[in-house]
């Protein structure tokens, strides 16, 4: 009797640990479905992709339009949002402001853009960077874009909403990008883009953030993936917002 008892727990254990491996490979492959190549977020692999992109500086078109920002850019299909327009996507999935301003030299400033598109910022609310690090990285960054030699027109985005879904990706896509936290530092980065603004800078603030909000202040459900990432319709929204300022 005791034999069949633990025999029976075991079995129950192994069974457990088989249902949470099918549930975490599901997950994992699901994921990889949705963000392709832009799921691939270590250090390493971030610097990676920045090394790739500084070693086709030169024979990418200069003068151009430059997104930059995390995968919410990366993912942004510009070609097919942007039909014949030739904009150049430089996003990082799982880039902070830290990691966009080490590779703003090689990534964006050598193609001599005319314009640059900017979004960047909820990783390091996700991350827990702390408010003052990442105003302080985005000041920098927008100081060294707007002092190159030949200045080009900078286009701030706000930092989009987020909506907490009923599953793990957006438990922990979201859990720590709340949209109290967004609306706060949405605030400070405005604070920032009208200070330059006033110093005669070419640089804009892109309200972007409020046509994404649903009446709870969430992002909008029919425009996101899991809560923080943004579907094609999403895209669509934005990319008809952008085009009156780009």
């Amino acid at each position: 009797m005791l034999n069949y008892t633990r025999n029976k727990k075991i079995l129950f254990s192994f069974i457990g640990f088989v249902l949470i491996l099918v549930i975490l490979t599901a997950t994992a492959l699901t994921a990889i479905t949705i963000y392709g190549g832009a799921l691939q977020t270590s250090l390493p692999q971030q610097q990676a992709k920045a090394d790739e992109y500084a070693s086709i500086a030169s024979t990418t078109p200069h003068g151009g339009v430059v997104f930059l920002g995390d995968s919410i850019t990366e993912m942004y299909d510009l070609d097919k949002h942007f039909t014949g327009k030739g904009y150049i996507n430089r996003g990082i999935s799982s880039n902070e402001t830290a990691q966009v301003l080490d590779r703003l030299q090689s990534n964006v400033m050598h193609l001599e853009p005319s314009t640059v598109v900017l979004l960047i910022g909820v990783n390091d609310i996700g991350h827990g960077i702390s408010q003052d690090t990442l105003i302080n990285n985005f000041t920098a960054i927008c100081n060294n874009i707007l002092h190159m030699e030949n200045p080009p027109k900078l286009l701030v985005q706000s930092i989009y909403p987020t909506l907490r879904l009923d599953n793990l990706n957006s438990y922990f896509g979201t859990k720590s990008r709340t949209n109290q936290n967004i609306l706060q530092v949405n605030t400070l980065i405005l604070e920032v883009v009208n200070k330059l603004a006033l110093l005669g800078h070419n640089i804009q603030y892109i309200d972007t953030h409020s046509i994404l909000t649903d009446d709870d202040g969430c992002l909008i459900k029919d425009y996101t993936i899991e809560g923080l990432h943004i579907n094609n319709d999403g895209y669509i929204a934005i990319s008809k917002y952008l085009s009156s300022y780009i």
